[in-house]
């Protein structure tokens, strides 16, 4: 089974683009769509740039098919696998990607900024 996503990029400015990515399958399970995929893709990257947007939301579809795809195809053959029923949906959803939300570089993971306690103000500034 081979598995791939189709993902509509939508800025706050309603304009929009559709991309589509290959998953990995190799741990034998249904693979999900990830926001760190999205991101690193190459089409997220002219989308966010050309719009100057900070905050993109995505809504995708993830599909199997038994055909070969490799991630040199056009966007126009992934549709016809879809819309000739050689390709199934197997889930979907939306993700919302805000672009100021800063990354640890080893990990990946959003690295939340920790508010100071007003306690710790005050003891500072009093003692």
């Amino acid at each position: 089974m081979r598995y791939f996503c189709k993902i509509r990029l939508e800025s706050g400015r309603d304009q929009e683009t559709t991309l589509f990515l290959i998953l990995d399958d190799s741990d034998g399970e249904v693979p999900e769509l990830t926001k760190t995929a999205v991101i690193e893709s190459r089409e997220y990257r002219l989308f966010v740039e050309k719009k100057h947007t900070k905050i993109v939301v995505a809504e995708y579809s993830v599909y199997r098919t038994e055909t070969e795809i490799t991630a040199n195809l056009e966007n126009e053959r992934y549709e016809r696998l879809i819309e000739s029923g050689m390709a199934e949906i197997v889930s979907s959803g939306e993700m919302q990607i805000d672009r100021n939300e800063k990354r640890d570089r080893k990990t990946g993971e959003i690295v939340r900024k920790r508010k100071k306690s007003p306690v710790l103000f005050l003891a500072v500034a009093g003692g």
